[in-house]
């Protein structure tokens, strides 16, 4: 799932910063999208239930369910063939917030992270 979203990311040529800036998340309307944004949200309750009971297993649930998550997503809503390009910049946004969490995720349970296959 990361090396896919870091070729997205490559794939896109856009300026990750920029990317922030000026995506409209307003855009995102289906339900794998919004499934991926609650899962995200999710995030910093598992960590602090994971330190709370130093279970890193929540993290590692907490990553599968992400990973089902951006499957959905990345299954039913293109990204970057998107209807439009405002569309696939939000797309591609969302999929950065997914790549940043996975990053950090994966630092906190040791597993290392690929950026490419």
């Amino acid at each position: 799932m990361g090396a896919r979203i870091s070729s997205m990311l490559r794939k896109s040529e856009i300026n990750e910063n920029d990317m922030y800036l000026s995506a409209d998340f307003s855009l995102l309307v289906t339900d794998p999208e919004w499934d991926l944004i609650k899962t995200l949200s999710a995030y910093h309750e598992a960590v602090n239930d994971a330190a709370a009971g130093f279970d890193p297993s929540v993290l590692t649930s907490y990553l599968y369910e992400l990973s089902k998550a951006f499957s959905r997503f990345y299954h039913d809503c293109p990204v970057l063939n998107a209807k439009d390009r405002e569309l696939s910049q939000a797309r591609l946004t969302l999929s950065s917030c997914v790549l940043h969490v996975l990053k950090d995720a994966m630092e906190l349970t040791c597993i290392p992270f690929l950026e490419v296959m």
